[in-house]
């Protein structure tokens, strides 16, 4: 039987840790050396085969490639952003190869929230905590601006293929109301990745009506929440 001795060992960690194995077992004598086994077990599993190994690192010292990541989720123009933009800021940055597109994906986990799974579309949406982002930016010397003025950009209007079906009903005073079929092209769209503003401005190009963020925004959640089951919050 290999005898371990340790000094200079946390004296707060051990007393949590004694405390930790005397509730499970009833007992020191015989569970101790047992659960400091299943401990070290637990502690080489996961630094060599758990995919969030390189966490704590990525941490701890972000590289360029973490904060600009970052920085795009901060200025994201969205409340909810899907795995599949997520994967697509990774490969923005130039990541191509499985493991490191995991770490990456892994260390922008830890800046959001899973909200729901719509399952007919195999879809992850999440929240993003951008009050923990500028924390850890900050941290790190990064300075965020908070976005007070959306500064209009003047494009010349892309031709844009129009979706069978779509037209606009007719005025009810406060503005017109986007039909079904508009509010299933405006959901699509934000799932492909398309900013609030883009979705905006392709519905108006399409139909010849204008339509402000606000209701936009709302006919998008209603669409997504109908197609969850009412699971989107």
């Amino acid at each position: 039987m290999a005898r371990l001795s340790l000094w200079n060992v946390d004296p707060k960690v051990l007393q949590e840790f004694k405390r930790f194995v005397l509730n499970k077992h009833g007992k020191l004598r015989g569970a101790l050396s047992e659960e400091v086994t299943n401990a070290l077990k637990f502690y080489l599993e996961f630094h060599n085969k758990h995919p969030y190994a390189n966490l704590q690192k990525n941490l701890e010292k972000p590289r360029k490639k973490h904060i600009r990541l970052l920085l795009s989720l901060y200025y994201f123009d969205g409340e909810l952003i899907t795995d599949k933009i997520l994967n697509k800021f990774i490969r923005d940055l130039g990541v191509v190869s499985k493991p490191t597109i995991r770490d990456y994906t892994n260390f922008a986990l830890a800046f959001l929230w899973e909200e729901y799974v719509d399952r007919r579309t195999a879809t992850i949406y999440y929240s993003i905590r951008k009050d923990l982002i500028k924390e850890f930016l900050e941290k790190h010397g990064v300075e965020v601006e908070e976005k007070n003025e959306e500064k209009e950009v003047v494009e010349t209007p892309k031709e844009v293929k129009k979706p069978r079906g779509i037209v606009i009903e007719s005025d009810n005073g406060n503005g017109k109301e986007p039909t079904s079929e508009i509010s299933e092209y405006a959901a699509e769209r934000y799932e492909a990745g398309d900013s609030l503003e883009e979705i905006k401005d392709k519905i108006e190009l399409l139909t010849g009506s204008q339509i402000s963020k606000n209701p936009l925004r709302s006919l998008i959640r209603k669409e997504l929440r109908e197609r969850s089951g009412g699971a989107y919050g």
